[in-house]
């Protein structure tokens, strides 16, 4: 496993271990503060095959909550348009993925912006599960 691939599997570790733990602690942990500190997370290492942008605040034209560049000048890049989206822990679903912005499904914005910037339109789930415990 490359440095990159630790990384992103620490990140989803640490992500789903606390919004477990705020779910069990009725502590409130939304996609907003999740997406905050995977992106901080993320520049910090200064990862050189990656490069990312927080996208939160045009979401409603974007489709998207951030985007990422991977790869490199000599292979190229990738990039990638990204809506996050959180399990609601107590239902294990994900309540937001039929969003509408002025009445348009979210999906269809972020296919749009994805289509106009040559960008590869994904989801980042948020993931996890009370069912791991015994509550």
């Amino acid at each position: 496993m490359n440095k990159s691939e630790k990384i992103f599997e620490k990140l989803a570790v640490t992500t789903w271990e606390t919004i477990l733990n705020a779910f069990v602690e009725q502590i409130s942990y939304g996609e907003d503060a999740i997406t905050s500190v995977n992106l901080l997370s993320l520049k910090n290492e200064s990862l050189g095959n990656l490069a990312l942008q927080d996208t939160r605040p045009k979401e409603s034209k974007k489709g998207c909550d951030f985007e990422f560049w991977i790869g490199s000048d000599k292979k190229g890049w990738l990039r990638y348009a990204i809506q996050a989206k959180k399990i609601t822990v107590s239902s294990n679903r994900y309540s937001s993925l039929a969003h509408k912005v002025n009445g348009v499904p979210q999906i269809d914005i972020l296919e749009s912006y994805s289509l106009a910037n040559r960008a590869i339109p994904i989801y980042c789930f948020f993931n996890s599960s009370k069912k791991v415990l015994s509550i």
